[in-house]
């Protein structure tokens, strides 16, 4: 989706939002939030962030690919600032390929297992929600969470095992596409590399265990922003409902996600008796603890090197 489409898509949902709210409260809200509840999301975010770094790390690794973590966290620290002008998501993951191939190279290696790392992602979001929303969750909304969680999950792993079949009997791309033979040859090594469930086995356990974590700092991120706007929302309810909001903002429809992750809390955590205006303003003030911990990424890019390895390759 093109940038200034983007741009018109988080006006007209702000602009929808907007008009469903007293804008005055919610700036009355985030006027009166709690600094140290601020503190301590804003704190849980850079923790998020060296988790998000040390997983990549981790999947990097096992192919021979060795970064230290510092260099790791600037990688992610930049994409996370420069990623917000493209697609959410598929921006920062650019932003992370490129910087790890400018460095080591093997862009095939580097693209796969950006896609594995979003998998795995993908996984522990719908493992959390699903198994928040069976134990705590009670109908109708323990129904809507759970359907939904299990219909995504049998869609992706429909999906993930169609494309390692197509992968294993040697698929190729249609030649209609009109794609440049060094990049449909490019795209056919990625989805081999992809499928190959064994370059990343005997650090699965790992990763899989960082993304829980990194969903459950999210959590705790949004359990401590509606703590800070005086609304006490419990925590086993942000474990079911977060993991599901970052699942939909990971479309890129808007900038950052923004409107679309207020609409997202205003359908989920409005069930429980919150107002719009609170849920608006923990949205937005997560987007503000979002764009401040982007600083540090810009100043890393602007005076950017080249990755230091943790250890030098055998014959390098």
């Amino acid at each position: 989706m093109k940038k200034w489409t983007r741009v018109g898509l988080t006006i007209l949902i702000l602009s929808v939002i907007a008009s469903q709210v007293e804008l005055a409260v919610v700036g009355e809200l985030t006027e009166r939030a709690n600094p140290l509840w601020l503190a301590a999301a804003f704190t849980i975010v850079l923790i998020e962030r060296v988790l998000v770094a040390r997983r990549f790390q981790v999947l990097l690794g096992v192919l021979g690919i060795d970064c230290t973590l510092l260099g790791m966290i600037r990688v992610v620290l930049m994409s996370n600032a420069l990623g917000q002008l493209l697609p959410t998501g598929i921006g920062q993951d650019v932003i992370r390929g490129h910087e790890v191939v400018r460095s080591h190279g093997r862009a095939v290696d580097v693209s796969a297992s950006i896609i594995q790392e979003r998998l795995v992602g993908i996984g522990s979001m719908l493992g959390v929600a699903l198994v928040a929303g069976l134990c705590w969750l009670e109908d109708p909304l323990r129904g809507w969470i759970v359907t939904g969680v299990l219909l995504v999950a049998a869609t992706l792993a429909c999906s993930y095992a169609a494309a390692r079949a197509w992968s294993r009997r040697g698929g190729s791309l249609p030649s209609r596409l009109p794609l440049p033979e060094r990049f449909r040859s490019a795209l056919l090594d990625v989805a081999r590399a992809v499928s190959d469930t064994g370059r990343v086995r005997p650090v699965f356990g790992r990763v899989l265990g960082i993304s829980v974590t990194v969903q459950l700092t999210r959590c705790l991120e949004f359990w401590c922003l509606y703590a800070a706007l005086g609304s006490s929302v419990a925590l086993e309810y942000t474990l079911a409902f977060i993991p599901c909001v970052f699942l939909v903002t990971s479309i890129p429809l808007s900038l950052g996600g923004v409107g679309v992750r207020e609409g997202v809390l205003i359908g989920l955590v409005g069930q429980l008796g919150v107002s719009v205006e609170v849920n608006v303003a923990a949205g937005l003030l997560y987007q503000v603890l979002v764009l401040v911990a982007l600083l540090p990424g810009l100043a890393l890019y602007a005076f950017r090197g080249t990755l230091p390895a943790a250890a030098q390759l055998p014959g390098e």
